[in-house]
């Protein structure tokens, strides 16, 4: 069995399918929350991705042993 990352690809529909077995109906709240938790999952990510492009520019990476 392959590992599922916490909010990784197919984490959702495997928390999705534990929640509501098949055939099962979403009453509109449930649909509003995950639809609430993937916005803040992506803000999440696209906030990490940020945060790592502006300490890459800010902080230029050099190996240790670069005396240059």
């Amino acid at each position: 069995m392959t590992p599922v990352l916490p909010f990784g690809e197919g984490y959702r529909l495997l928390r999705l399918h534990e929640l509501y077995p098949e055939g099962a109906q979403l009453s509109l709240d449930a649909v509003r929350q995950e639809i609430r938790e993937r916005l803040l999952t992506e803000q999440s990510q696209r906030r990490q991705e940020r945060w790592e492009t502006e300490l890459r520019g800010r902080y230029q990476p050099r190996l240790m042993g670069d005396t240059k």
